[in-house]
């Protein structure tokens, strides 16, 4: 039997799916079954633009890296999205449970206690407040349709 996570994987590389993971007093969460394979190596985590954090691979932050550098230095609003993505991101390696150490800091930005939501979103995880994903969901899911429409799916 094949399971699941197996056929993602074989699918083109993406991060899908929602989960309820537990935070323990140390801060540390378990990565899903079907992500720990992809960061092995590491990841880098940081504050998201909405009201999640978000984590990529070495691979996608690389590309990340690089529109950055194109960014220009005179524009205040790129110095401003500079400085609070890159101030607010760490590498981390997970452990050998694929647990990882949520920094306190990002922890504090999203108010995240005892439970987090992680969402797959294609070339990135987000972390997410149970209750402001809730929130986001009940508030953005009304325009779910249109969003499709005007990015052409």
């Amino acid at each position: 039997m094949v399971l699941k996570y197996e056929i993602m994987s074989r699918l083109r590389f993406g991060f899908y799916g929602e989960f309820e993971r537990n935070v323990d007093h140390k801060g540390r969460m378990m990565l899903p079954r079907e992500f720990k394979s992809y960061f092995s190596e590491g990841l880098i985590i940081t504050r998201g633009l909405d009201d999640c954090l978000e984590i990529y691979t070495p691979e996608e932050w690389e590309k990340i890296l690089e529109k950055v550098h194109q960014l220009p230095q005179s524009s205040e609003d790129s110095r401003t999205f500079v400085r609070f993505f890159f101030t607010n991101a760490y590498f981390l390696v997970p452990d050998a449970q694929g647990r990882i150490m949520i920094p306190a800091k990002l922890r504090k930005i999203i108010s995240l206690k005892n439970q987090v939501i992680v969402a797959g979103v294609g070339n990135r995880i987000e972390l997410w407040n149970p209750e402001a994903w809730g929130k986001f969901q009940t508030e953005k899911l009304k325009d779910y349709k249109n969003s499709a429409i005007q990015t052409g799916i």
